[in-house]
């Protein structure tokens, strides 16, 4: 007997729709008009950098905060969502437990120096273009610009926290249950990780899953690919053994090859 796949796709959708419920689309508007009003309602003075990077963040907090708080709501969500999905594999999981409450910490973590880091590069990038003397037309778009890239930063943040919480709270449920073994799962896309298309389908022990790399940094039992993955690991209650085989040095991409450590040749094949 296999894992249970209709369960799993229904796992799948409900936490798809609270990623996508973490949008920072209004915030990163916010902040932009707040930025215009900002930069010509200085008219020829010129702040700063100091005084830009308290500014920037100033404008920045209260946006960032409103997404860390839709981030724990969410890390409620899906950790009612597992215990509920996924009753019949050991007890109920608690925030209490010690890596949940790490991972929250992380999250904060995250977000913070998300927040730092932006007020200090969008300074510098409004200080340069005051010193260039650009007109209005070209500081809206560089402004415009900025905010997208602090949106999508936001978005990953946001979206890789949770679903690594989910992750987690599954892990923690296996445990608990005494499950030994988990599937890699999810779809493939041409742009899905080399990484990730040569462990989909397979299944491994949790000492195995600790020892890979996904040259991210970030460990794979909760992070799976890296940031922004969508795949996952599906505790098997009834798998006895790891998927045969080995990893491998492999070259990957016809433009600037380089090379990648894989479980199976299956990464280097073309997805339509």
């Amino acid at each position: 007997m296999a894992i249970d796949k209709k369960q799993l796709k229904e796992y799948i959708r409900q936490l798809e729709a609270m990623l996508a419920g973490l949008s920072w689309e209004e915030s990163a508007e916010i902040i932009q008009a707040k930025l215009i009003d900002y930069i010509f309602g200085l008219g020829e003075r010129r702040p700063s950098l100091t005084e830009l990077r308290r500014e920037v963040k100033r404008m920045f907090s209260p946006e960032v905060q409103k997404l860390i708080e839709a981030t724990f709501r969410e890390f409620s969500a899906a950790l009612d969502m597992t215990n509920s999905m996924y009753s019949e594999i050991g007890g109920a999981v608690s925030r209490d437990a010690a890596r949940i409450r790490a991972l929250e910490k992380v999250a904060r973590t995250r977000f913070g120096a998300y927040e730092a880091e932006s007020a200090r590069q969008i300074a510098e990038f409004i200080k340069r273009d005051l010193a260039k003397g650009l007109n209005e037309r070209r500081l809206r778009r560089h402004i415009a610009e900025i905010g997208g890239k602090a949106q999508f930063y936001a978005e990953t943040i946001a979206r890789t926290s949770v679903k690594g919480y989910s992750r987690a709270a599954k892990l923690e449920k296996a445990r608990i249950g005494d499950v030994k073994y988990y599937e890699y799962v999810g779809i493939r896309r041409a742009a899905t990780r080399p990484f990730c298309l040569s462990l989909i389908g397979t299944t491994h022990n949790l000492t195995q899953i600790r020892g890979m790399s996904n040259g991210q940094g970030l460990p794979v039992e909760i992070y799976c690919g890296g940031w922004n993955c969508h795949h996952d690991w599906e505790p098997d209650p009834f798998a006895t053994e790891s998927t045969a085989g080995r990893w491998q040095e492999e070259q990957s991409g016809k433009k600037n090859p380089r090379t990648i450590r894989v479980f199976s040749p299956r990464a280097l094949e073309i997805v339509p």
